[in-house]
């Protein structure tokens, strides 16, 4: 039997790969949409695989993580499924309540992993292409000065 949700939405990991890296330009090199979206393709331009193995191994991580955190919630569900906190409802609730919590903040500690990970391979790409000196651009990061040169792409 042929999978179709793969294949049909295999075409969505191009787009989605080459075009990966504009937060990343926009926030750091604070260029407009447009710019970004072309210096992505540039920068993405001959390191597309390896833009997408990091994206492929970034998501599984996140997925693992994500299963890791919400196992207290997956034990007092499992535990209200079975019966066995139905005597007393305010600690029911409470833990309800408590693993809820932990899965949530949880959640929210481990997504920005992905996007730590594209912004050093927006670096690597960057350092790479342009050659644009990585510890100049750290120490100026808070400076407010802004490149006097527009680049094109």
């Amino acid at each position: 039997r042929h999978n179709w949700w793969f294949s049909n939405n295999l075409y969505l990991f191009l787009p989605a790969t080459t075009l990966s890296l504009v937060y990343p330009i926009m926030l750091i090199e604070r260029h407009n949409l447009g710019t970004a979206i072309s210096k992505s393709f540039y920068l993405v331009k001959g390191k597309w695989w390896s833009t997408f193995g990091l994206l492929v191994i970034m998501v599984i991580i996140y997925i693992l993580l994500s299963i890791v955190v919400s196992i207290p919630l997956m034990v007092v569900t499992g535990l209200l499924v079975n019966n066995t906190l139905t005597d007393a409802s305010a600690i029911t609730t409470a833990l309800n309540i408590i693993a809820n919590i932990v899965s949530q903040i949880g959640g929210y500690m481990i997504l920005p992993l992905i996007l730590i990970a594209v912004c050093f391979q927006y670096f690597n790409l960057s350092e790479m292409k342009q050659s644009t000196g990585l510890l100049s651009r750290i120490e100026g990061f808070g400076s407010g000065k802004k490149d006097d040169e527009e680049e094109t792409y």
